[in-house]
């Protein structure tokens, strides 16, 4: 659509709204998105790792972060069609001021959502959480950040055998609020409602 008012009768694009924007992701595409999201959140999470981690801290941190964006991907879809095996996703990718983002279109009768997936993981890691072993509330990115900056152990080669066991650990903790919010369509920063495509 051209918008026709510009002084002497030239045409413009119109501005594209946020849907216009989204495509469905080919399958070659996925890995590479995940990777680069996995790179911005561990910046986002983990500031700083170029000033003190080793290359197998840093490669076990980044490994860390793209298992937990691709877990939560699953999560999410699997929780959608869980209970009605009409519904259906779609995996999307939007364009955004700091990269792409992964987007799972969520469709079923008379329901539409978007999840952005990186959005969903940062949400979910500074979420308030609390436990009978502590006295106040905690989130899961303040436990991540405290093993990252004082590591019980060196890390070694070895220990990336064991990092995507770590985060699928972390990803299933969040299985549950998963589910409620995607099942009763509680409001939530990160999960969109947003016209049909």
């Amino acid at each position: 659509m051209n918008d026709s008012t510009a002084p002497g009768g030239g045409h413009r694009p119109a501005h594209p709204s946020e849907n216009d924007l989204l495509r469905t992701v080919a399958a070659w595409e996925l890995p590479r998105l995940i990777e680069a999201e996995a790179r911005l959140l561990l910046d986002e999470c983990f500031p700083g790792w170029f000033e003190q981690s080793s290359i197998y801290a840093y490669e076990y941190w980044r490994r860390f972060c793209q298992e937990l964006l691709l877990h939560t991907l699953t999560l999410v879809c699997d929780t959608w069609t869980c209970l009605q095996p009409e519904r259906k996703t779609k995996i999307m990718v939007r364009p955004t001021a700091r990269g792409l983002r992964t987007v799972v279109n969520l469709t079923g009768p008379g329901e539409h959502k978007q999840v952005q997936i990186y959005q969903t993981v940062l949400a979910e890691l500074r979420r308030p959480r609390n436990s009978q072993s502590s006295p106040s509330d905690f989130t899961l990115l303040h436990t991540l950040r405290r093993e990252y900056t004082e590591p019980t152990v060196p890390f070694e080669a070895g220990d990336l055998e064991y990092v995507e066991d770590f985060a699928w650990f972390y990803a299933d903790s969040w299985t549950q609020n998963l589910l409620e919010r995607v099942s009763w369509g509680h409001p939530d920063p990160y999960f969109e409602a947003l016209p049909n495509l």
